[in-house]
């Protein structure tokens, strides 16, 4: 008995450790027979328009929409004839608006489309605004405002974006959407800079504001086209 008890309890781990060994070389052979190829993200982006449309939404944004150091910077200086102070209340005032937007962005469970185009649209078409009057205050107010939805739009075009992906995609998925997001930077800032020198800073943030808003047009036409998937 004494003897027994050790042999049953060595042979019921034995046993064990050679169903974890089978259970662990079928996994793996699954796994292996299922390997995902480098481009299944993009097929995967082939079946889901509605986030194409959010990840375009997002590249424009963030190629042209986003220059602030360029065109703030000439603001402050060619146009209100100011200094770093005055760059410094440029940043100042989106900050606070941003303080906002995060709030607004907070309350939304799921973002909807709707609301990613009109966010997109109203930021687009503050900074052509924004690009206008001639008065100081007028500009901080409609900077607070750009910054209030130009957060908004942010926060929720990343959460729509991997609310509507499969887990086990969403890594990839969301590595094209921060590639559309930051990616066109070197694209679109000497674009604008080239611009912004050319014509003035008020031609360059009319520039920046007028291609999110074409786009968030765009992106609202093809949603609306029949036999489009909502």
């Amino acid at each position: 008995m004494t003897i027994d008890g050790p042999s049953r309890a060595v042979g019921r781990g034995c046993t064990l450790k050679k169903q974890l060994h089978g259970v662990t070389a079928v996994a793996m052979h699954r796994h292996a027979g299922h390997r995902e190829h480098p481009l299944i993200g993009h097929e995967y982006l082939g079946q889901h328009p509605d986030v194409v449309r959010t990840i375009f939404l997002a590249g424009m944004f963030g190629t042209f929409g986003l220059n602030f150091p360029i065109v703030l910077t000439a603001m402050a200086k060619s146009t209100f004839h100011g200094n770093a102070t005055t760059y410094g209340l440029f940043n100042i005032a989106l900050a606070i608006g941003s303080a906002a937007g995060a709030l607004f962005a907070g309350a939304a469970a799921r973002p909807k489309s709707r609301m990613l185009v009109l966010s997109a649209a109203a930021f687009g078409l503050l900074q052509v605004a924004a690009a206008v009057p001639p008065d100081l205050a007028l500009f901080l107010v409609l900077l607070g405002a750009m910054g209030l939805v130009n957060l908004a739009f942010q926060s929720m075009a990343n959460a729509s974006v991997q609310l509507a992906t499969d887990p086990r995609l969403r890594g990839r998925v969301m590595g094209l959407y921060m590639l559309a997001f930051i990616g066109g930077t070197p694209i679109g800032a000497p674009l604008i800079g080239a611009l912004t020198i050319q014509f003035g800073a008020r031609v360059g943030m009319t520039v920046c504001g007028a291609v999110p808003a074409l786009a968030a047009a765009g992106v609202q036409a093809d949603h609306l086209r029949p036999g489009v998937t909502r």
